[in-house]
């Protein structure tokens, strides 16, 4: 350890603020593999408690609800150029979000979470938005104002071969249970 101080203290201020970075990225690698987060697709077996449709749940600056949810073979934005046509072997689920600032100044509205559906005893984690430019679907990294709801539509692929209960969780927060498909 001594060893390593004394290399260290020989390392010139940048480099001594590059290695002091690399080791801070490392050590909180580790404290999450260790310590996890909410993230219940890392668990086979459904939530035990969640939230439902319509209930509002406090995430970091946001009150986050599901509105509604549904499921198609395309998705149709009034748009043909922002609109997704139908894909051999796949189905969009789309899950209507409300967010509302409660602080007392604007934040960004960053991530939009993640669906998990659970089938046969595994769980199946879609993680990656459709990205559709059009007005009322996705999150922009814009910013919402205090006391403001900004609502929008998130789009996930899923195949179709996978049924079964599914549930949106909000970035930070828990599981809300949509229903089955």
């Amino acid at each position: 350890m001594k060893k390593l101080i004394t290399k260290l203290k020989s390392l010139s201020g940048p480099q001594q603020l590059i290695v002091v970075t690399i080791a801070t990225i490392i050590v909180c690698s580790l404290i999450n593999i260790v310590v996890g987060d909410n993230n219940q697709a890392d668990s086979n077996s459904e939530p035990q408690q969640f939230y439902r449709k319509g209930d509002y749940q406090r995430t970091g600056y946001f009150l986050v609800k599901a509105n509604y949810w549904g499921h198609s073979k395309r998705i149709n934005t009034g748009n043909e150029f922002s609109s997704i046509g139908k894909r051999e072997g796949t189905r969009f689920v789309q899950v209507n979000i409300s967010y509302y600032n409660e602080s007392s100044e604007g934040r960004v509205l960053s991530g939009c979470g993640y669906v998990t559906l659970y089938n046969g005893g595994r769980a199946y984690k879609y993680d990656m938005p459709e990205t559709i430019l059009a007005e009322g679907y996705g999150l922009t990294f814009e910013t919402l104002n205090p006391m403001l709801t900004h609502t929008t539509t998130v789009v996930f692929p899923i195949p179709f071969t996978v049924n079964g209960p599914i549930y949106w969780t909000p970035e930070g927060g828990y599981a809300v249970y949509l229903g089955n498909i």
